[in-house]
């Protein structure tokens, strides 16, 4: 697999550069940067999520997830560390959903926010 090959090389890369800024040689595979993403190539995004939050790291969890298309979790993260831009979050996703056809979806994420006109609107839109 082509995007696999490359996304470890990536991480590769990432482990040698957290060698030669730590000076020890060995240690960038078990750096928390490089052990997420290798975490998020197994599948095992909530270790990776863990390994981000426990270095404060919350911007950088959400875009893990937006990266994936896992924009709920993403708004998740955000709006349990109380991040500044939930509503912006929101507003993105709702844009990504109505640009990409996916009207069922954007109405499901107003109704849970309560606005169940919009959601109507968006439920008749989808079909």
């Amino acid at each position: 697999n082509v995007a696999k090959a490359r996304y470890l090389r990536k991480v590769n890369n990432l482990s040698r550069q957290v060698e030669a800024e730590s000076g020890m040689p060995g240690t960038g595979v078990g750096h928390f940067t490089v052990q997420s993403k290798l975490a998020v190539l197994n599948g095992q995004l909530p270790r990776a999520e863990q390994l981000l939050l426990q270095q404060g790291l919350v911007e950088e969890t959400m875009e893990m997830y937006q990266e994936l298309h896992k924009w709920e979790e993403s708004i998740a993260v955000a709006e349990q560390r109380q991040h500044a831009e939930v509503a912006t979050l929101k507003a993105n996703y709702l844009q990504w959903l109505t640009e990409t056809g996916q009207e069922e979806k954007a109405a499901e994420q107003k109704e849970r926010e309560g606005d169940l006109v919009t959601a109507v609107h968006l439920y008749l839109k989808g079909g």
